[in-house]
């Protein structure tokens, strides 16, 4: 007889309130399950999850509240967790540069960090912009870095943002002048 094992892999740090994916591996008993708690959490504690039947690859909610988590491999028959991995929720070192003026209608490159998932996006708004303001031009952030967006045919002062598609909110902005 062996002991059973798993292994997790989460790419993070991770948004807060943002679905992520958890790679694994394991025994896949009926009805285990992926979760994420607080680190150091009792046995049986879990949150939102997912259960291994739906693929190697699952996606749970990270929490609302930023801080340090651990992804655990539940056997549920058991109870018991048979692999941890920690997560961080919440972003750091989200940066955006370009030049700081274009012409009307031109090309902007644009260099960035950040989270990006392939949802996220990369967009040019009215300079002051809520988050709920749409895009006047943008991309997916999963372009890669740098990319390239299309400046509005019209002059004037805007914004370039990282934006997350399923919560809405701006990671980060930096101004552009449109000559």
């Amino acid at each position: 007889l062996t002991p059973v094992t798993a292994q997790l892999i989460v790419n993070g740090p991770v948004p807060p309130g943002t679905d992520f994916d958890v790679q694994w591996v394991g025994p896949d008993n009926h009805n285990d399950y992926i979760t994420i708690v607080a680190p150091g959490a009792p046995e049986g504690t879990y949150t939102d999850y997912a259960r291994t039947r739906t693929g190697s690859v699952v996606s749970i909610e990270a929490p609302a509240e930023a801080g340090d988590y651990e992804v655990r491999y539940v056997m549920a028959q058991s109870g018991r967790t048979v692999a941890s991995v920690p997560v961080t929720v919440g972003v750091e070192g989200v940066s955006l540069e370009s030049a700081p003026s274009v012409a009307a209608g031109g090309v902007v490159e644009v260099t960035w960090t950040g989270p990006g998932r392939y949802e996220d996006f990369i967009e040019i708004v009215p300079a002051g912009s809520g988050p709920e303001v749409e895009a006047q031009r943008g991309t997916r952030a999963s372009q890669g870095s740098p990319l390239q967006i299309f400046a509005p045919a019209q002059s004037g002062e805007y914004e370039i943002r990282y934006r997350l598609s399923d919560t809405g909110e701006v990671l980060a902005t930096i101004p552009l002048t449109v000559e």
